[in-house]
Parts: structure tokens; C-alpha cells; sequence
């Protein structure tokens, strides 16, 4: 801790907007605009409205001050180009071009994260106000849960919507035969906030291992266990059970690098906390028994893949447009209801659907080169833990990124996108 304090002295201005980047993150507090092209049959549409967070002007100026050396190359000029000219086609093309400044910013964040963290401990930078984060949305979470609605107040400063159960467009969980409101904290739907507890989690784990203070190595174990009651109140399946099969990798990645016999009794009773808060928690369980695919989770899902397949086969080579998938579907007959005018649920569609064959494939290419700098690092590096945490995020975010679209089209999702990128690449 010590050397963290020393750190964050001798860097203060980026330090400073690098801890508020990663505390705000969950955060929805901004200004949006309601321009033409945000509205769909005159209902606004979220997912269209240009909107200046508060997490935009901190990534900003961390660009600014952090910003060694701009990135450039020209796979990515090509990549722009190619994602100007699918604008220029589409039906609307103000919501690509804004769409396209946001892509811009971020990749620059990702740039500025690299010079940054370059030569530093990422996992040490991360952790505390990473925890503090996950403290604050954990309260908010359970205590929504418990009230079955918004809980009001300065919450609504950091974001926090006005909802209950019955609010039209909510998420809610079918248990018993009853509705149950499944949590938001300052998240736009409980699935984010459930990926944002899990990558946190996921780091708090491995770093408690790694703490040798005994009062920090207890803060992040607190935090650690209100994330994972969190995590299984948000009712988000898929990411419960990740979650589990994630405590599992870790332990065993652990214990077969140091062998130690105190890892193995603390990840014993992790574990066992863990399928036990799960087991006891009937909520979640029922969740996870009932899932069919007449679930109109599932059935919503199918119909929006095949309404993409049908965009891209129109529309192979530029896509129809970057962000313009909804204004597409929204053209479709059966997709008027306003429930129903989504994202599809699926990076690698949405991707292929809106931005055309070659920019898929250069994505995907990038995708694949930071898997294989993993490996190679894997291979060659004694301390393999740091890569194998990086393969397991990304790991995690291929499986999440298969079944919603959050990673890409929410502010607090492409976030944690860059930061996962910037986590593997500056390893």
C-alpha cells in the first residue's frame, strides 16, 4: 500500500482521473440529446441518444494528460475508412458519425491506458477503487432487491433510474408465479451491472491472494463477498453461472503455480460459501432450473439473430451502417413494438451486421492477436498468473459478449471493454 500511496503522489493528476474513471464507471450520470435521429416512431430511443457523461469528460481529460504518443496505424485509418464509407450509405448517418467520434474516444482512452499502466501493476492500480465501486453498487443492488424498487435520493445522482416492478420495459424474474424486480444499481439493466461484478470480482479474488496486509487483504475480502451477493440477486444466469466455473479456474490456476495449502482452505471455503449462498438462495436457483427456450429471453434473442442475418445478407460488404442496426429493424413489421427494438443480443452479429465482412474480420483480428500475445506471454513469462487472469477475462467476455450486446452499445460496457483490452495489452 505504501508504494501505491508513493504512486499515486508522484502521478497525481492521472492517478486522480484514472481512480475516478474506475470508481464512475458504473455510474449513468450525464446529459442526453434528443436529436432526429434519436427517435424511432417519435418514442426516444436510449440506444440512439448522443449523450455526454460524466465518465466521457474524465476519460477525456485522462487522454489528454496521459497521452505519451498517439496511437497510430494503418489497419486502423483502413478500419476507419471503411466504417466511414457504411456511414455514408446508411439510412441514418448522423448516428454513425456520432457513433464513430465515440469509437475514436475510446480507442484513445485504450492508447492513453497503455501509456499509463506501462511498466506499472495494473492489478494494484485497479483493486481500491475498483472495490469502493463495488461496495457502492452492491449496497444499492440488495437494498433494491429487498424493496422491490428504486431507493431514491442522492442515488439518483450517480445514476440510478426511478423504477419498481411494475414498470413498464422493467427486467423482471418469473419465480413461483410471481414478478420479481431483479436489481439495476446505477446499471441500465441488470445483466451490466452482473458483468461488472463479475470482472470485478473476478480481480478481487486473485488479488486477495496477493495481499500480504492483513486490513486491506479484509477490505477487499468484504468487497468481495457483497459483489458475489450482488451478483447472485441480479438473477443474471449466464453470469452466475460463470461466476462459479470462474472460482474454480482461479483456484486451481493458483494452487498449481504456488501449491500453497493455505490457497487451497481459502478457496475451499470460498467455494463453499459460494454454491452455498447459491444453493440457499432460492431465488437464484429457481432462475437457473426454469430456463426453456419458450423464455421470452430466448425467444427475443432468436428473432433479433435472424433479423441481423437478414440485414447482413442485404448488406454483406459495409454493413448497414454503424449504429444503425434499431433504425433498420425498425422497419421491420414485426419489430414496431417498442420492447422489441433492441440491439441483437450478440457482439459478433451486431458487429458483422452493422460495420460489413471486412471490418468484422479486422475486429476479429485484433481480437485474435490479443489472444495470441496471451499465449506467447503465457509460454515465455515464470509469473504466468498475470496472463492467465488476462486470457480469463477475455474469456469471459467472449462468452457474456455471445448472448448481449452491452459490451458495444452502453457507455458502462464499452468501458469495460477498453479497460479489458487495455489489462491484456499492457501486461
Amino acid at each position: 500500500m505504501t508504494e501505491y500511496l508513493r504512486f499515486i503522489q508522484n502521478n497525481k493528476i492521472q492517478s486522480l482521473l484514472f481512480v475516478l474513471l474506475v470508481f464512475l464507471l458504473p455510474t449513468q450520470l450525464g446529459k442526453h440529446f434528443w436529436p432526429n435521429f434519436a427517435f424511432i416512431n417519435g418514442l426516444r430511443i436510449d440506444y440512439l441518444s448522443p449523450t455526454l457523461y460524466i465518465t466521457d469528460i474524465v476519460a477525456i481529460l485522462f487522454i489528454v494528460s496521459a497521452t505519451k504518443k498517439f496511437f497510430t496505424s494503418p489497419t486502423f485509418v483502413f478500419f476507419l475508412l471503411l466504417l466511414s464509407l457504411g456511414i455514408y450509405l446508411s439510412v441514418q448517418p448522423l448516428s454513425g458519425w456520432y457513433s464513430l467520434l465515440k469509437l475514436i474516444e475510446y480507442v484513445l482512452l485504450w492508447n492513453a491506458l497503455l501509456n499509463f499502466l506501462k511498466g506499472k501493476d495494473f492489478l494494484r492500480l485497479l483493486a481500491f477503487p475498483l472495490s469502493f465501486g463495488i461496495i457502492f453498487e452492491s449496497i444499492l443492488a440488495i437494498w433494491q432487491y429487498i424493496i422491490q424498487g428504486s431507493v431514491g435520493g442522492f442515488f439518483y445522482f450517480f445514476g440510478e433510474r426511478t423504477f419498481s416492478a411494475s414498470t413498464p420495459g422493467i427486467a423482471n424474474a418469473s419465480l413461483y408465479g410471481q414478478l420479481i424486480l431483479r436489481p439495476y444499481g446505477t446499471f441500465p439493466h441488470p445483466n451490466v451491472l452482473a458483468a461488472f461484478l463479475l470482472f470485478g470480482c473476478t480481480l478481487l479474488f486473485y488479488k486477495i491472494f496477493k495481499e500480504k496486509n492483513i486490513f486491506y487483504k479484509l477490505f477487499f475480502i468484504i468487497s468481495f463477498l457483497l459483489g458475489s451477493t450482488a451478483l447472485f440477486f441480479s438473477l443474471s444466469r449466464i453470469t452466475i453461472i460463470l461466476w462459479i466455473f470462474t472460482i474454480l479456474y482461479l483456484l486451481i490456476i493458483n494452487l498449481k503455480i504456488k501449491k500453497n495449502i493455505r490457497i487451497l482452505i481459502a478457496g475451499i471455503i470460498t467455494l463453499v460459501f459460494t454454491i452455498g449462498f447459491f444453493l440457499i438462495s432460492s431465488h437464484s436457483f429457481i432462475r437457473l432450473e426454469n430456463i426453456s427456450l419458450s423464455d421470452e429471453s430466448v425467444t427475443q434473442r432468436i428473432f433479433l439473430i435472424s433479423r441481423a442475418w437478414e440485414m447482413f445478407k442485404n448488406s454483406p460488404l459495409f454493413g448497414v451502417g454503424f449504429a444503425n442496426f434499431l433504425i433498420n429493424l425498425s422497419q421491420t413489421p414485426s419489430s414496431s413494438h417498442v420492447f422489441l427494438l433492441q440491439p441483437v443480443h450478440n457482439i459478433f452479429f451486431l458487429s458483422l451486421t452493422e460495420t460489413g465482412v471486412c471490418c468484422f474480420f479486422l475486429s476479429l483480428l485484433f481480437f485474435y492477436k490479443t489472444i495470441k500475445r496471451l499465449v506467447v506471454l503465457i509460454k515465455k513469462s515464470t509469473k504466468k498468473e498475470y496472463f492467465l487472469l488476462g486470457f480469463l477475462f477475455l474469456s469471459q467476455f467472449f462468452i457474456l459478449g455471445q448472448l448481449d450486446h452491452y459490451f458495444l452499445t452502453l457507455q458502462q460496457g464499452q468501458l469495460l471493454t477498453v479497460i479489458i483490452f487495455a489489462f491484456c495489452w499492457s501486461l
